[in-house]
């Protein structure tokens, strides 16, 4: 069985997952065009790191997340 999290944008975005894999872009991808945006770039930071606390609460292995991040057209 497969699943993602997901979280809002915003300061107090929410976190949700769902089954299935996410949809968007993933990260490895969009560094191959260049380096993101700072705001972007730490914005993604903090999603990551609130979706792993998240996870580690949920008591989820999460493996190899450089290779799992996906960023979606509305991030940043």
């Amino acid at each position: 069985m497969s699943f993602y999290y997901t979280r809002e944008q915003g300061l107090d975005g929410q976190i949700f997952n769902d089954d299935g894999e996410g949809s968007g872009h993933a990260l490895t991808d969009l560094l191959q065009h260049g380096i993101l945006p700072l705001n972007a770039a730490l914005e993604m930071v903090i999603y990551v790191a609130d979706i792993l606390s998240i996870a580690e609460e949920d008591e989820v292995t999460h493996g190899n997340i450089r290779a799992n991040i996906v960023l979606t057209d509305s991030m940043g």
